[in-house]
């Protein structure tokens, strides 16, 4: 999960890829120790409603502020340092090579084995990481007898690059380096190949899969990996994808398993839901490098109560199939990790929950003071032109640049505020040449609702003279 996303809830549905690099990070640039508190909060509670004892961070910033949260609430958790040094990153959020390992060593210092609290190593994106920073964090994960992460074969452009340069697909070039083994975490890990496979088996890699995010970038080949008994655990990617319930996760896992791997060989069980529930404790347990997922003598007191006296449950069959297709996150009616009570009767002991109720229009606000340096043109988009922080934009004034076509915005007062406009692209200052001309905007796709009259300005998106 992504701590550092949970203020993009309900934002990011419906993008086109890649999200993360076009929406995600640009976001999460703009995010300081105030709003990676409320962030933690707000993640700590979910998690506990929904009855998930231990998560995974994969890197943000001021994550020592989350991890203060954390070890409060009593989850247990891994938390990692987002690293990166790739160029053209946001100013707030750039470092070198050097830097990134040392924000990951004080973090670790401070944190790992506090409370029920690891700290891992964390490669945000193995294409926004050179092989300095690669190398460098595979040595220090061992050295300090820890996990090293990565997001790992989500996305086609994350596996080119490397065929491209190197001629070896991601887990191919890691273990040509000596990376993979037990230690290695690979997110995600959807798009493989057979080679790829073997290499995760003989090198006992871990992965998650994050089944609802997943389902816009490609569907992970589970049962093959299974087979090779390969661990698998299942995640949620952050708030941004859905919530953080994985009961939820787990219905669309199973039907996405069934229609595209089940339907085909006429195998309704392909997926059991058994195979499930142990792929969201004990797959979970081993990406976390625990030995929970089980309920017995000596084993982590990490367990959970479900309220079966509702309508949907009092008939329930195989228990395992009721679990899987008919519990929610509301459904949660203890949580206990490692012996300490959590939740009793759905009362949160450890975090002070009534301090958010009833007062949406403030997490609207923190929400809104994060992205709309974004509208107002504050901010820069990395990979594309520099916009001068300092001086605001009118929406009357801004004209949107598209992938180096110019779409004039005219006298538009609603483009700003479109919460599903994709590619947060950059605004380049240029006037529209009719300033009196009826509103213009732009449709889903980036294409002009109206025309604006004698404005000059061309763009392939708008089909002409807009």
């Amino acid at each position: 999960m992504h701590t550092g996303q949970q203020l993009l809830r309900g934002r990011v549905l419906d993008a086109m890829p890649m999200i993360w690099k076009r929406i995600m990070l640009p976001f999460e640039s703009t995010l300081n120790e105030e709003k990676m508190r409320l962030s933690a909060e707000l993640a700590a509670l979910d998690m506990i409603r929904s009855g998930t004892c231990g998560f995974i961070d994969a890197g943000s910033y001021f994550m020592d502020k989350a991890a203060e949260v954390y070890e409060t609430s009593g989850l247990r958790g891994a938390l990692s340092v987002s690293t990166m040094d790739e160029e053209g990153l946001p100013a707030s959020i750039a470092m070198t090579a050097e830097e990134a390992i040392e924000k990951t060593d004080i973090l670790f210092e401070r944190f790992h084995g506090k409370g029920n609290l690891k700290v891992f190593y964390s490669l945000r994106s193995l294409i926004s990481c050179s092989e300095d920073l690669i190398e460098r964090a595979a040595i220090r994960a061992r050295e300090k007898g820890t996990t090293l992460q990565a997001h790992m074969n989500e996305y086609p452009g994350e596996i080119t690059p490397f065929l491209s340069r190197f001629q070896k697909r991601p887990y191919e070039f890691l273990d040509a380096k000596g990376i993979l083994g037990p230690w290695f975490l690979g997110a995600h890990s959807l798009l493989l190949s057979e080679e790829e496979k073997d290499l995760m088996c003989d090198r006992q890699v871990r992965i998650c899969h994050c089944p609802f995010s997943n389902c816009g970038k490609a569907v992970p080949e589970t049962p093959s990996l299974l087979r090779r008994q390969i661990p698998v655990g299942i995640g949620t990617d952050g708030a941004a994808h859905g919530g953080l319930s994985l009961w939820n996760e787990m219905r669309i896992f199973r039907s996405v398993m069934n229609v595209t791997c089940g339907v085909p060989l006429a195998e309704p069980a392909i997926m059991p839901a058994k195979t499930i529930l142990d792929m969201v404790t004990k797959g979970g347990a081993a990406c976390l490098g625990e030995e929970t997922g089980t309920i017995a003598v000596g084993k982590r007191a990490d367990l959970i109560g479900i309220d079966l006296d509702a309508p949907h449950l009092w008939i329930h069959g195989v228990i395992s199939n009721t679990l899987v297709e008919s519990v929610s996150a509301e459904d949660v009616k203890n949580v206990i990790v490692g012996g300490r009570m959590l939740m009793k009767n759905r009362e949160i002991l450890t975090l002070d929950e009534e301090k958010y109720a009833g007062k949406p229009g403030h997490l609207l606000k923190e929400y809104k003071d994060g992205v709309s340096d974004y509208y107002s043109g504050k901010l820069s988009d990395w990979r594309h032109d520099r916009v001068d922080r300092d001086r605001r934009i009118s929406p009357a004034d801004a004209v949107f640049r598209i992938f180096g076509d110019v779409v004039c915005a005219g006298a538009c007062t609603e483009l700003f505020r479109l919460p599903d406009f994709r590619d947060f692209r950059r605004l380049q200052l240029l006037p529209c040449q009719e300033p009196e001309s009826e509103a213009c905007g732009l449709d889903q796709y980036g294409k002009l609702r109206r025309r604006c009259g004698r404005c000059t300005a061309q763009s392939s998106h708008g089909g002409g003279n807009c």
